[in-house]
């Protein structure tokens, strides 16, 4: 009689599951959608190509379900050329977008809260792209690899950035880390070769081994950290291929006025060969003498621009140079 009860229990739990849970394709995007919660989540099965616009719900059976999820994996390996994330989805999985490499185009809706590590690795046609206020934290490698990228817009929503975040992101010049973040992990700009600036906020409290590692093209380094702490002294290396070593990078250490005293005497910001007192001094005067002709000009989201706009500038000379300049 007792195995009789368990295995009708049994029975029971299964067709439970099996009531909450299908699996369907609509419209050509392959779904999970849970029953219960009414929220489905966009998973693998179909070779994505072109541009694609996720709803922000979808009917199936006479129920409506709300899109909160792309899952791990979902576009892997994808033949994208856009794709657009409504505001009904909360958390992009592991991997989503990884190996998308036609991948031009990409807009997260507002609700998003976290990206998950790897989801738009090795996504080589990124040139730009904004993360919406509501993310929390950037996962490990999300844009790695990503070598067209030379924008990215980080909000004062974020708390840490992960581990190789942005690792090897070449085309990316200069980039500002929000007054949020805490922790910038391992690894997380290494090999950014393109990178001539980096502002790193007085918030953050804990650099990871390696985090600025191979930025061989670093021509300065912006601190706000008005008390410096001790990092690993390979944070800011670069590697010398004329004498097969490690160096530590060339670049200028600029820091707030009355610090440069606790710079020199903290271990790894010392290492810089010259600290420069007063932020206000990080940035060249829009009317210095400029021999190679301008070719390209960004302006500090990475949008292209015809003309000089107030504020900071990225210009792109015809020599292959890189200079960042204050306009008035």
């Amino acid at each position: 009689m007792k195995t009789k009860q368990l295995f009708l229990l049994l029975l029971m739990s299964i067709m439970s599951v099996s009531a909450s849970a299908d699996e369907a394709i609509i419209n050509g995007i392959h779904y999970e959608l849970n029953g219960n919660t009414l929220e489905a989540k966009v998973t693998g099965g179909l070779r994505y190509s072109g541009d694609l616009i996720i709803p922000e719900s979808v009917d199936y059976n006479g129920k409506t379900y709300s899109v909160t999820t792309i899952g791990s994996s979902a576009f892997g390996g994808c033949s994208l050329t856009s794709i657009a994330i409504p505001n009904s989805v909360t958390t992009i999985g592991s991997s989503a977008f990884d190996g998308c490499s036609g991948l031009t185009y990409v807009t997260i809706g507002n609700s998003v809260k976290s990206i998950g590590n790897n989801a738009f690795k090795y996504c080589s046609g990124l040139t730009s792209i904004s993360i919406p206020n509501s993310v929390k934290s950037i996962g490990n490698s999300t844009f790695a690899e990503c070598s067209d990228l030379i924008s990215i817009t980080i909000p004062n929503s974020i708390k840490s950035i992960g581990n190789t975040t942005f690792a090897e992101c070449t085309g990316l010049t200069a980039i500002d880390i929000p007054n949020s973040v805490k922790s910038i992990g391992y690894g997380a700009f290494a090999k950014c070769s393109g990178l001539i600036s980096i502002t790193i906020p007085n918030s953050v409290t804990s650099i990871g081994y390696g985090a600025f590692f191979g930025c061989s093209g670093l021509t300065s380094v912006i601190s706000l950290i008005e008390e410096p702490f001790m990092i690993d002294e390979d944070v800011f290396c670069v590697y010398n291929f004329d004498t097969w070593d490690f160096e530590f990078t060339s670049a200028t250490l600029y820091v707030p006025t009355d610090t440069k005293t606790k710079y020199k005497s903290t271990p790894a910001w010392n290492k810089f060969k010259n600290i420069v007192e007063g932020i206000e001094n990080n940035v060249e005067s829009a009317t210095t003498n400029i021999t190679a002709k301008e070719a390209e000009r960004y302006n500090v989201s990475g949008q292209r621009i015809s003309s000089p706009q107030k504020g900071i500038n990225i210009v792109k000379m015809s020599d292959g140079s890189t200079k960042k300049v204050m306009c008035k």
